[in-house]
């Protein structure tokens, strides 16, 4: 009787030890993203955030690109066509990020306006951050604390960020409007000089 006793006591400390553990897991694994996350200096945090995700934002399908083009941030851009224009990961594509680390930076080679999309990817989830871009944009900063944590809560390392857009205005280099202002300066002397016979 006693051994049948303590073998239904310990059934029922092993059940709720277990839901316990089961429910601490979920809530812990349960991440959103946060909007604050991602910003873009000098405009601040993303206008809106989307996730955590499961899965690779570029990976098969597409997914990030896919929900884009289907309407997710359709409520800031209207009906627009996305695409993407840079991985942190990929080489010679412009766009950097600090790859490894929970928070960091990121910057693109050239500046961009208009509506945009940056991605984290960090262990199995990804969160997507909009901003509407309305100034020129070359860098920012990211936190990966709203798409992936670990059983104690901690923000995962960055795997890789995305970068895409829906249109790109790439506004031109000092270096490159001065070249460009000395060849017109230079044409409009020649059809001068042309035209008085000199």
């Amino acid at each position: 009787m006693k051994i049948r006793l303590l073998s239904v006591s310990l059934l029922a400390v092993s059940a709720v030890s277990l839901s316990a553990v089961s429910a601490s897991a979920a809530a812990i694994s349960t991440v959103s993203c946060s909007s604050g996350s991602v910003t873009a200096t000098g405009f601040g945090g993303a206008t809106a955030c989307a996730g955590a995700f499961k899965g690779n934002d570029t990976g098969a399908g597409n997914p990030l690109l896919t929900s884009l083009n289907g309407g997710l941030f359709s409520s800031f851009t209207g009906n627009t066509t996305w695409k993407l224009l840079g991985k942190s990961d990929a080489a010679n594509s412009g766009f950097t990020a600090s790859n490894g680390a929970t928070s960091g930076s990121w910057s693109l080679l050239e500046a961009i306006t208009g509506p945009f999309v940056i991605s984290l990817k960090s262990s199995t989830s990804y969160s997507a951050y909009f901003f509407d871009g309305k100034t020129p944009i070359t860098s920012g900063t990211f936190s990966t604390l709203g798409v992936s944590v670990n059983k104690q809560g901690k923000a995962q390392a960055l795997s890789h960020a995305s970068i895409f857009v829906t249109r790109v205005n790439r506004i031109p280099e000092p270096a490159t409007t001065a070249a460009l202002g000395m060849v017109a300066i230079g044409g409009l002397g020649m059809l001068k000089k042309k035209k008085t016979g000199l």
